[in-house]
């Protein structure tokens, strides 16, 4: 999808809505990166504690969350970490997973996240979960 097309379907750019994009694969966070580029302000990060640190240096307007970040904290303990946080109670945080079970969403949303989408997703999607709440 392209800028034009996505302006024809009255998805405006962005600019100033900054997002916390969480995600440990290289290449996921690339093709997030490149979805959102030109839409929206993003930073990245490839696990809990990056996006801990960059949560209290700055004040992201949406957090996209990669649940399984591999070693250390999972996304969902992220996610619970910053609802405790000043400022981060009532974030979008989307949960960006494989996870597709019967059920799994209903847990992501009980943890603290916001919504959910499952990957692969495409760029028109991820562009319109996030428009809901930018």
């Amino acid at each position: 999808m392209g800028l034009e097309e996505v302006k024809e379907n009255n998805m405006e750019p962005a600019k100033d809505a900054a997002i916390l994009i969480v995600e440990n694969e290289l290449l996921n966070a690339k093709l997030v990166e490149s979805f959102l580029k030109g839409f929206y302000t993003y930073e990245t990060v490839e696990d809990g504690y990056q996006a801990l640190e960059k949560a209290r240096s700055r004040k992201y307007l949406l957090i996209l969350m990669d649940i399984n970040l591999g070693k250390g904290m999972s996304g969902l303990e992220v996610t619970k970490r910053l609802r405790t946080m000043e400022g981060y109670s009532e974030i979008p945080i989307i949960a960006m997973t494989a996870f597709a079970m019967i059920g799994d969403k209903k847990e992501f949303l009980s943890e603290g996240c916001t919504d959910y989408i499952s990957k692969p997703f495409i760029q028109k999607d991820l562009l319109k979960l996030i428009g809901n709440y930018l």
